[in-house]
This record gives structure tokens, C-alpha cells and sequence, in this order.
């Protein structure tokens, strides 16, 4: 309990980034005895570094070294929070990458535990990229969603089609229409549309290898 109740922000966040190697390194059981009040207590923290730092954490050892129903249930309210909160802010814009990006890649080993973890990628998707809101001011840089492309497909590909063909129109545009015209009148945006159209072309080539 020592670390839980450190009080420095900057110790706090360093413990809180190395917790998911520690964890990996640790007994199960010793886990669920001396960490878990510790992560906990991270949980809660007011400091979003911290918080996102633990709560990435928690979602690289699930199901085997954190299986705990509280601390799950803590965790993925504080997922939620953290995507429907507004992103104007950078280190709350980098926060919610970072933590979606861990959550998309994990979610496929969590089993059971999936479950309560499959309905925060659909409310991020919505609140930044799918709301009919928008037309093309992004909450989050449009970049970001390309290259998290083939996980989001791969993701949504067998149980929620709809989604994948919300999303490949959605990218499609943006890439082949949208920057298209800006490209013609700043090189800088040509220069940087041929990039995420490599960008984009590349990871539909992803997509495609690893559904065959």
C-alpha cells in the first residue's frame, strides 16, 4: 500500500506505466493479494496520464493475470469516460488514442471477458469518426483511424458488417475525395494525401491477407 498512497505525480505515473510489465512478471495469485488494491487505487487517480497508463496496463494482462469482476468493471467505466469526454484538450486527444489503440488490439484474447469491453470500440468509433454530426471536422486526427484500420475490420468483419462499411466509405472519402481537393492547392497536403493513401492502400491489403 506504500505505492498506493505516493502522492508525487511523477513517481505515480512511471509506477503506473511499468505496472503492466510487472504484472507480467508476477504470480497470478501474488497479484490478486498485494497489486490489485494498487491498481485500483491508479484507477481513480485525477491525473489522465496516470490514469490511461494503468488502465492500458490492466488491458495487456487480462484474462490471465487480471481477471477481477471490480476491477474490470472499474476499468471499463473509466474506458467510457474517458472516450465520450471531448478531446480538445491534447493530452486528453492522446490519452483516448492510446488507450483504444491497446483495447483494439487486446480485445480478441479476453474470452469471456470480452463481453464487457466490445461496446467501448463502438461508442469511440461513434463519438470521433461516425457521428452524423460531422461532416469532416474530426474530433481526433482521421490519420489515426486508418492506421487502426485492419484491427477495427478485423474487429467488426464476422458480427457487425454494417460498421465495416460505415467505416471503408467513411475512409474512402476522406482519403480519395477530401484531401484530393485540398491537394490542389497546397503541396503540403498533396505531398501528405499520398502518404495516407499509401497509408490507407497498405492496410486494405491487411485487412484482406488476414481475413483470407
Amino acid at each position: 500500500m506504500i505505492l498506493s498512497s505516493d502522492t508525487d505525480k511523477i513517481v505515480r505515473q512511471e509506477i503506473a506505466y511499468h505496472m503492466k510489465f510487472l504484472c507480467q512478471e508476477l504470480d497470478e495469485s501474488y497479484i490478486r493479494k498485494n497489486v490489485l488494491k494498487v491498481i485500483d487505487n491508479y484507477l481513480n487517480d485525477s491525473d489522465f496520464i496516470i490514469r490511461s497508463s494503468i488502465i492500458s496496463s490492466i488491458l495487456s494482462n487480462i484474462p490471465y493475470k487480471i481477471n477481477e469482476d471490480h476491477i474490470i468493471s472499474n476499468c471499463v467505466n473509466k474506458i467510457q469516460y474517458l472516450f465520450e469526454t471531448e478531446s480538445l484538450n491534447i493530452d486528453i486527444k492522446r490519452t483516448q488514442m492510446t488507450v483504444f489503440s491497446c483495447l483494439i488490439r487486446e480485445i480478441r484474447r479476453y474470452g469471456t471477458l470480452e463481453k464487457y469491453f466490445n461496446t467501448l470500440i463502438k461508442i469511440f468509433l461513434i463519438k470521433h469518426f461516425l457521428s452524423k454530426e460531422f461532416t469532416h471536422d474530426y474530433n481526433l486526427p482521421f490519420e489515426f483511424l486508418i492506421e487502426e484500420l485492419p484491427f477495427v475490420i478485423n474487429y467488426y468483419n464476422t458480427d457487425e458488417i454494417g460498421i465495416v462499411d460505415e467505416i471503408l466509405v467513411l475512409v474512402t472519402n476522406y482519403v480519395f475525395e477530401h484531401c484530393a481537393r485540398q491537394s490542389k492547392e497546397d503541396h503540403t497536403v498533396q505531398s501528405f494525401f499520398k502518404d495516407l493513401a499509401l497509408l490507407f492502400i497498405t492496410n486494405i491489403i491487411k485487412v484482406n491477407n488476414s481475413v483470407k
